[in-house]
Parts: C-alpha cells; sequence; structure tokens
C-alpha cells in the first residue's frame, strides 16, 4: 500500500473517531442539561419508568435528539433500552405538549414547554450552533 493510501485511511478512520466522539458528547450533554431541569437523576432515565418526571424529561431528550440530529426513533429507544414506538408516542406527545391551544396566548402544558425551551436554548448557546449544523449527526 502506498504512503498516500495510508495517509488517506488514516485521515478516514480518524474523522470517523472524532465524528463518534462529537455524536456521543452531544448525547450526553442533552441528558446531562434536560435531568437537570427536570430534576431527574440520570440513572432514572434508563429504567422503566411511568413516573411524570421521568417520562417528560425522556421525551425532552428524545425531541431535542430527533430535531436537532438525525437520530432514529429507533435509536432512541434502544439508547433508553425501550421501543421505538414509546419514542414516537413521546414525539407526538412533546408536539402536543409545545403547541398552543387555538387562539389562546398559553401552550397545552405550559411548564413543559417552558421547560424545554429553557433547555433547548442552553445547548444551542453551549453548542454555539443554529439547528441545522447538528443535523449531520447520528450515534
Amino acid at each position: 500500500m502506498s504512503q498516500s493510501k495510508r495517509l488517506k485511511k488514516a485521515r478516514e478512520v480518524r474523522a470517523r473517531i472524532r465524528r463518534h466522539v462529537e455524536e456521543s458528547h452531544v448525547f450526553s450533554k442533552t441528558i446531562e442539561v434536560f435531568s437537570n431541569i427536570c430534576e431527574v437523576n440520570e440513572a432514572e432515565l434508563y429504567q422503566k419508568s411511568r413516573n411524570r418526571r421521568v417520562v417528560e424529561c425522556r421525551a425532552m431528550i428524545w425531541s431535542y435528539m430527533r430535531t436537532r440530529t438525525n437520530v432514529t426513533f429507533q435509536d432512541l429507544g434502544a439508547k433508553f433500552g425501550l421501543n421505538h414506538c414509546t419514542a414516537l408516542h413521546q414525539w407526538n406527545r412533546h408536539q402536543d405538549y409545545i403547541s398552543y391551544v387555538l387562539d389562546k396566548p398559553f401552550r397545552m402544558h405550559e411548564h413543559y414547554a417552558q421547560s424545554y425551551d429553557a433547555g433547548r436554548d442552553l445547548l444551542d448557546d453551549y453548542f454555539l450552533v443554529d439547528s441545522v449544523d447538528l443535523k449531520g449527526y447520528k450515534y
């Protein structure tokens, strides 16, 4: 194998490693921020719990990762040991919770929406990116 081919292969491997580290960092930082905002222990997120705080925290994490990255519902559910249907259902509930009620100036679940907005803004500021910049990530 020639010197240039080895160098090219080494660069490709290095790029894949860097991308994996960055993707893992986005996911772990998202979990850290939303678990602090929701006052949920990170270990609770990985348990099969129907506690409202835990379920809503997971929904916020999944919604942020889904809108800011290319992660599939199957990947999101698998990350927490749950079915992809659970992630899809929470995605739909998230859309309901943050939407405004008809022509009223309040949202369906105002506390949830404010918590999500705070976490989203904090993460966007942390990564110093626009929403389109994270679209290429997939762990």
